[in-house]
């Protein structure tokens, strides 16, 4: 990898560190969050957990994966890129599969933005992710700029969902 390539990945490493420290505290968060609601209430049907939970988490855990391949040393970009089309097709596949859990489960009634939230967003984040890859190789800058944006995105998708699932056990606590 030439030096201005380098120069250019370096500029970018206080965002994937400061984004990669968020995604591994609120990772942390999430399971403080679980922990104490499991020890005072019943817990949910496990169909339900897997459905909405445990992607919270994988789409937390995906920005701080995101962040370490951008940080890793690599010795061409089309390594990095190639890591990102992976990275991409392993969650277009994991949301795919935890739609059909979704449709599985009957321990809760889904709504129009549980879908669009828990499943849509993600499906698109994780699609755009081998298109950021596609820029990446033909334009270093503004492809950069795409996987950051992608990075980011699934963060903040993961960050509502989150909320989303703490304030519905807060409201429905006795309903458990």
């Amino acid at each position: 990898m030439d030096e201005a390539t380098r120069a250019t990945l370096a500029a970018w490493s206080n965002f994937y560190v400061i984004l990669g420290s968020a995604s591994g505290a609120l990772i942390g968060l999430m399971f403080v969050a679980i922990t104490l609601v499991a020890a005072v209430q019943h817990p949910r049907p496990q169909k339900a957990l897997s459905a909405f939970g445990t992607p919270t988490i994988v789409q937390l855990a995906a920005p701080m994966v995101l962040a370490a391949l951008a940080s890793a040393p690599w010795r061409a970009i089309s390594q990095f890129a190639s890591a990102l089309e992976l990275i991409g097709c392993v969650g277009v596949v994991y949301t795919a599969y935890v739609m059909w859990l979704a449709r599985a489960q009957t321990g809760y009634k889904t709504e129009l933005s549980d879908w669009l939230w828990f499943h849509v967003a993600p499906l698109v984040g994780y699609t755009a992710l081998p298109i950021a890859a596609l820029e990446l190789r033909a334009h270093l800058l503004s492809g950069l700029f795409c996987v950051a944006a992608v990075t980011l995105g699934l963060m903040l998708i993961a960050i509502r969902n989150a909320w989303d699932t703490a304030t519905y056990v807060a409201v429905h606590r006795g309903e458990m």
